[in-house]
């Protein structure tokens, strides 16, 4: 995992934040193996997120989030020993996520 995050001031009562987040999950056991089929393993998957957050002034501010900014690939492979392979059971995109928000403070 890895995190650079940095927080400017845009003038004397604007506060930012920006965070950009890396994090490598797996490998991973998903199932366990039965008969002469191996265990099923997520592979190993990066993601890179990214948030920040501005104060307008007292009041009003507003916060950005953006995750899964790769898109990358979630795969599931089993080994099967008895014919010496490894196969790719399922993968899927999750696709990538942006929520933008707003607040007002009394």
């Amino acid at each position: 995992n890895e995190k650079v995050s940095n927080a400017p001031r845009l003038g004397e009562h604007k506060p930012m934040s920006l965070v950009v987040m890396e994090n490598l999950q797996g490998p991973r056991i998903n199932t366990g193996g039965i008969h002469e089929a191996g265990k099923i393993e997520q592979q190993p998957l990066h993601t890179v997120d990214f948030g920040g957050n501005y104060t307008f002034n007292r009041h009003f501010s507003m916060k950005v989030q953006c995750k899964n900014l790769l898109n990358s690939t979630v795969r599931f492979k089993q080994d099967i020993p008895k014919v010496n392979q490894t196969i790719t059971v399922e993968e899927f995109k999750t696709g990538i996520n942006a929520e933008i928000g707003f607040a007002y403070k009394f």
